[in-house]
């Protein structure tokens, strides 16, 4: 059961799916249907998930005290038909989630937190609190999908069962083509630095350094995906939208000289762990980030900036040369691929039920 629409941007959830499907687990896949359609694309023909989803409509702005009945109710309709299949466990992404979880007396609940939902801007935090609280006392099992979030849960709920810690990660097939094909790195930039970021462009990013790269002189900055916050007008222009992931790869493996993690040093960015930040290091190019504590995994193949006349500096400074050697990169790929992830749940699964 995951709360984010199936034809959004793939992340945690479509990916566990896919690869515990691979596993040979029987999968039924339930995701709430986004009410905002624009950002969303059709999933890849040639790197179609594996797994067939229901989708379940639900009502915008939940957490509002006016519509949390209907999205209640909704979701709790949900829980009649998971329960109708008889499942072994039930897997949910999310608080919104909590009330399908009531239908489900006596089934082994797994609570993957992606995030610090009830800290999320734009959500009603008490309430989205008071589930969270029923679901973390209801789960068999919680897993976080960083450091800073398994803290918070255990700090938060501490009489809740098990916690553990299973990171974000990049898919293989989406990696392995830019580090072993030869020669599809970009010349050195004799024009313009061409800066990429691709994923949400929410406010969770840096908009005075977009704004800066936007306008800087001999630097081409590119976003792609779905907008999620108000911009800054210089930024607009360099907004692609969202793409299939194909396309993206395409123009990921061959279009930029730096990658880019715009992200604003404060507590919800220290508690995310990106996918993106798997995905960047796979793409074998220089990699320009804030020096935030969740990033440390891949502290050797990053380069950090701590103002916005800093990175404008590190833009040009890093483009000749990308941190970390080829099979460094290799090795941290192989070991943080959602199919290395999926075996992690596999076990806990195993264990725990």
């Amino acid at each position: 059961m995951q709360h984010v629409d199936w034809n959004w941007i793939p992340q945690r959830p479509h990916f566990l799916a896919t690869e515990l499907s691979r596993l040979g687990h029987d999968l039924r896949v339930f995701h709430l249907r986004a009410w905002r359609r624009s950002g969303l694309v059709d999933q890849d023909p040639g790197i179609e998930l594996p797994v067939v989803p229901t989708a379940l409509g639900c009502l915008p702005r939940w957490s509002r005290p006016v519509v949390r009945r209907g999205d209640a109710a909704m979701v709790r309709r949900l829980g009649r038909t998971a329960r109708a299949l008889r499942p072994d466990v039930v897997w949910v992404t999310h608080p919104r989630l909590e009330p399908l979880v009531r239908k489900l007396t006596g089934v082994p609940v797994v609570y993957d937190c992606m995030d610090l939902a009830p800290d999320m801007a734009g959500a009603d935090h008490r309430y989205v609190r008071s589930l969270e609280t029923r679901l973390a006392a209801r789960a068999n099992t919680t897993i976080a999908s960083s450091p800073r979030i398994a803290d918070e849960l255990s700090r938060r709920y501490p009489a809740a069962a098990g916690l553990s810690l299973v990171r974000n990660a990049c898919r293989s097939d989406f990696a392995w083509p830019a580090l072993t094909a030869s020669g599809a790195r970009p010349d050195a930039a004799d024009g313009p630095v061409r800066v990429l970021f691709f994923g949400t462009i929410g406010p969770w990013l840096d908009m005075a350094l977009l704004a800066a790269l936007a306008t800087a002189p001999a630097v081409h900055l590119k976003l792609i995906g779905p907008v999620r916050t108000a911009l800054p007008p210089e930024v607009g222009p360099c907004v692609s939208g969202a793409m299939p992931q194909l396309a993206l790869l395409e123009i990921a493996r061959t279009w930029p000289h730096v990658l880019l993690l715009p992200f604003r040093s404060d507590d919800f960015a220290e508690s995310v762990d990106p996918v993106k930040l798997y995905e960047y290091v796979a793409l074998d190019r220089p990699i320009l980030a804030p020096p935030l504590p969740v990033l440390r995994p891949a502290e050797p193949f990053l380069s950090y900036y701590r103002s916005v006349p800093q990175a404008l500096a590190a833009v040009r400074a890093d483009v000749d040369d990308t941190p970390g050697d080829r099979s460094a990169r290799r090795a941290f790929v192989a070991s943080n691929t959602w199919c290395a992830r999926a075996r992690e749940v596999d076990a806990l699964l195993t264990k725990g039920f």
